[in-house]
């Protein structure tokens, strides 16, 4: 026989279709819940169950559900009248038997002031009911937002702390998750939906990465060694024909001079920040990392940026040259690589099947100097 937990348990399980029916009209009610288990071998443990059943029926309570009966013959226990469903007559009923009445209220007038507010999210307080209920008690500041975003907002002008609606900042900054549902339909085309953080995502100014450039060409003017921010970055054209992106920070710090080069520090895996800068387009780019499997891994991202960059002292000789200076690497998982070249490629495998490494710290000045100079 089923408990009344088990029965309250599926009553809650069919809580956000009734949600939905509020906001598509949908007649959800009557509802019945079928028993569907076989009654208690032992006599007095099925009246045991039986008996808050009937307690907490409409019939006892005055609200709630009706249990329909069957007279069965049982082989154990004779001739019985057992349950063999319950039904919800009324909304009104199943919600005081789930004790919410008043969380249904207040989800129906927070999805009429969502509707009410922006017609264009007419489908969703149906479509995402329980983000409705979960929010309940703060909508007015959600849609005071949201408003601000469709009246006020201009892209690339405002970091998140300078938004001007009647709301904390901090308000905003913990409603990330809802908002970003919210404003991606109110936006539309105007959200850059490939974006991985909020700020990016709807134009606001952010605490950007930095780039990090030394001017190689001692001709050239300004200052020689200057960090900027990614979009400055990618809006300065740098008058260079060769650019050198380096993995490791003393190296880059100590690159030779070059006429008419920059050279930028990549920091490993965030060499990603590099992409999507035009300028760079119109060089000829030059990768210098480790000799390891991660410096082929970086490479490969580079190229899948700029497909004609080039490595720089990544090859055998360099390997063998320095094979005293060898070391362990970290084990990789990696396998297909795109872009590599062959010789690349067979470089990469070598060290990723030996775990081995060799930093490019440890090759010497005048190595690098001989290769500038072919």
């Amino acid at each position: 026989m089923i408990t009344l937990d088990e029965l309250r348990k599926k009553a809650q399980n069919l809580y956000p279709a009734v949600l939905q029916s509020a906001g598509t009209g949908e007649l959800f009610f009557p509802k019945t819940i079928p028993a569907n288990k076989q009654p208690d071998a032992d006599l007095a443990a099925l009246h045991r169950q039986l008996a808050p059943l009937v307690a907490a029926s409409k019939e006892r309570a005055g609200f709630g559900y009706s249990i329909q009966y069957e007279t069965r013959k049982t082989r154990i226990h004779g001739t019985q009248d057992l349950p063999t469903a319950f039904t919800f007559e009324t909304r009104e009923d199943y919600l005081h038997f789930l004790e919410k009445t008043n969380e249904f209220e207040q989800f129906e007038r927070d999805a009429a002031s969502i509707v009410r507010q922006f017609p264009v999210l007419a489908g969703w307080p149906a479509a995402q009911p329980l983000r409705v209920v979960q929010y309940a008690g703060r909508w007015d500041d959600l849609l005071a937002v949201c408003q601000w975003f469709t009246t006020t907002w201009l892209p690339g002008r405002y970091y998140l702390r300078e938004l001007t609606a009647p709301v904390h900042t901090k308000f905003v900054e913990q409603h990330k998750a809802i908002l970003t549902q919210l404003l991606d339909i109110l936006l539309g085309e105007q959200v850059n939906s490939s974006a991985s953080t909020f700020e990016q995502r709807f134009g606001l100014r952010y605490d950007e990465p930095l780039v990090r450039i030394r001017l190689l060409d001692v001709a050239m003017p300004g200052f020689k060694d200057v960090s900027l921010p990614v979009s400055t970055f990618q809006a300065v054209h740098f008058p260079a024909r060769q650019v050198f992106i380096l993995e490791n920070k003393m190296n880059f710090l100590t690159f030779p001079p070059v006429p008419e080069a920059v050279a930028i520090w990549g920091k490993g895996f965030q060499v990603g920040i590099l992409k999507n800068i035009n300028w760079l387009t119109e060089t000829e780019i030059f990768y210098w990392g480790d000799l390891d499997a991660h410096g082929f891994q970086i490479l490969s991202q580079l190229r899948g940026f700029y497909p004609r960059a080039q490595s720089l002292l990544m090859d055998w000789e360099t390997l063998h040259r320095f094979q005293s200076d060898w070391g362990a690497g970290v084990p990789t998982t990696a396998i297909l690589l795109p872009g590599l070249t062959e010789e690349e490629y067979r470089v990469f495998n070598f060290l990723k099947n030996r775990n081995l490494r060799l930093e490019q710290e440890k090759i010497p000045q005048d190595w690098l100097l001989a290769a500038l100079s072919r």
